[in-house]
This record gives C-alpha cells, structure tokens and sequence, in this order.
C-alpha cells in the first residue's frame, strides 16, 4: 500500500480553489488523512471548531476535516 499523499493544513487560505469533497473524522491523524485520500482529496483542512464524538462509548474527541482535491499550482 503505497503511502496517503494528503497534505493535512490549518490555514483556510492554501484550499481557496480547491474542490471540497466532503467531511472526515478519526482520532488519529494518519487516519484521518487515509479517509481523505479514500474519497479523492489531496488536501484535509483541520476544523478544529467541530469536534465530533466517536469511539465504542462516544467519549473519545474525534478530529474533523474537510477533504479538498487540489489541483498543483502550475
């Protein structure tokens, strides 16, 4: 399995442009970005604002990102 070539970033600026694709969740951060490569995205932009709850009990804090696909800036 090769491995996930998805950028995770905080600054709403480097995914002006992109196309978002749709939201992640985990609580690991390697993941996370496994999630956003599945559904296409290159770049995950962290929203740490929404925090979702997950796990077997629903304790555990659960990281959120949107998954965008970039196109390289030529």
């Amino acid at each position: 399995e090769k491995p996930v070539a998805v950028q995770v970033v905080q600054d709403e600026a480097r995914v002006r442009g992109c196309r978002v694709l749709g939201t992640v969740a985990d609580n690991e951060l390697d993941d996370l970005q496994k999630k956003a490569a599945r559904i296409g995205g290159n770049v995950a932009l962290l929203t740490p604002g929404r925090k979702a709850k997950g796990g077997y009990f629903g304790v555990q804090d659960y990281m959120t990102a949107d998954a965008y696909l970039c196109e390289p800036k030529s």
